[in-house]
Parts: structure tokens; sequence; C-alpha cells
């Protein structure tokens, strides 16, 4: 179906964000149809300027309607955690977006999307049948 990825840092993000690179959002579209089911996989490396804030990784639509969320704790300013998930999608016909959010859900710092060559942020979707 599609695979994006990103290799440059995405930073400054306290509140619900879409993750973008240079202007170009980390997203995959393709054509859905009802009878298929879809798998949604994202990584990111995520750290927080505090420790102890709370974030989200976020599979959204293109409608910015949430589809499965991956929380992390920030144990430190200095080590990012590598945030990994996947959700199932059924159901679902015609021209498909799902693309990566992250979000500070408690806590004071911003959180900031590492990505680099050697480990790019990235969203894969791909049809795992009927």
């Amino acid at each position: 179906m599609g695979y994006a990825q990103q290799v440059n840092d995405h930073s400054g993000i306290s509140a619900m964000t879409d993750i973008s690179f240079g202007g170009t959002p980390l997203q995959v579209t393709w054509t859905a149809f009802a009878s298929r089911r879809y798998r949604v996989t994202m990584k990111a490396l995520l750290f927080s300027s505090a420790v102890n804030d709370n974030g989200n990784l976020w599979i959204r639509n293109a409608a910015s309607v949430k589809q499965q969320a991956f929380g992390v704790n920030s144990q430190s300013t200095s080590h990012g955690i590598n945030v990994y998930g996947s959700a199932i999608l059924t159901g679902i016909s015609g021209s498909q977006t799902m693309k990566m959010s992250v979000e500070r859900a408690t806590g004071s710092g911003t959180f900031t999307v590492a990505a680099g060559t050697d480990f790019p942020a990235f969203v894969h979707v791909e049809d795992i049948g009927s």
C-alpha cells in the first residue's frame, strides 16, 4: 500500500502535532477496499526536554480522527525512547490517508521526534487480507 519515512528531527511539540519535515507530512495515502484489512505501523524515536513528561504517538486519519495511540514516559532529556506500534483497520474504503501525530499528554517540556538516515521515523501501510 505504501511507506513513508523522514530522516530529520521535528521538535517543539507540546500539543497534538502532525509530524512533518520540511513541510512534507509523514503520511501514507492509498485506495482501500471495504472487504480488506489493513495494518498501519509507525515508529519514531521520541524524547522530551523535561523528565517525566508523558507523550503519545498517534495514528490518525486525514480528518485527524484518532485510530491508535502509543504512550511514552520521558525518563531522560538526553536519551530517546523508540516508540513502535500498529493498528488493524477494517471496513474502510476509498482514498485513505494515515498520518503520524505526536502530543505531550502531561508535563512541562516539549517533545522531539528524532530521526536520521540510520533511524528514520516511518509510517507503513500494508494489506493483510480479508
